[in-house]
């Protein structure tokens, strides 16, 4: 009730929302029926201009707004309806945090293997950097062919990434990814 009344005496334009685990339709009854309300989720990346927003609305004109809005921030994508939310949120809006653990994973292994650590840190982290520019010009399927020399030194590490057969719809990695999005998206919907 309190914040209804608040909304109605500030008389904003539209309310934008970035809470995880509060909903569209909770959201909509704190305020009057005739204020565009958008649910949205940036991950961040957004600080450099690189991030994704994904966001749900019901009012057309706000959603344009919105996107208008949000274009200095990256990649803004309209989700068909609220349910997609509970999955962006886990993937796109958890996702940078895998990718740097990926990436601190792959420096920790190779300091392990003998290279000092400052110097392994510094090469995942450029190839990284160097792999996205790539991925922004052609797609990972493609890349990762193309990188991958038969019998050759990453056909051995991805027999061990993915599987002996390189059969990529059953990898090791790609199951993992599965269950740590499924325990993500859970989390989601058990906020909500």
């Amino acid at each position: 009730k309190n914040a209804k009344e608040y909304f109605n005496a500030v008389n904003p334009v539209a309310i934008i929302s970035v809470a995880a685990g509060i909903q569209y339709k909770n959201l909509c009854q704190a305020v009057s029926n005739n204020i565009p309300v958008i649910r949205s989720m940036p991950n961040t990346p957004i600080s450099y201009g690189k991030g994704i927003v994904g966001f749900y609305g019901q009012h057309h004109d706000a959603n344009e707004q919105f996107k208008k809005l949000c274009q200095p921030l990256g990649y803004i994508t309209e989700l068909a309806d609220e349910l997609e939310f509970n999955l962006f949120t886990a993937f796109a809006g958890s996702g940078p945090a895998f990718v740097f653990h990926f990436t601190e994973a792959l420096a920790l292994a190779a300091e392990k293997l003998g290279m000092e650590k400052n110097q392994a840190n510094l090469i995942a982290t450029k190839l990284i950097h160097g792999s996205a520019h790539m991925l922004e010009e052609d797609n990972a399927e493609s890349l990762r062919k193309k990188v991958t020399s038969p019998n050759g030194t990453t056909y051995a590490g991805l027999q061990n990434l993915i599987n002996q057969a390189l059969d990529t719809h059953n990898s090791h990695l790609s199951n993992l990814l599965y269950q740590t999005l499924e325990a993500a998206k859970k989390r989601s919907e058990n906020m909500a």
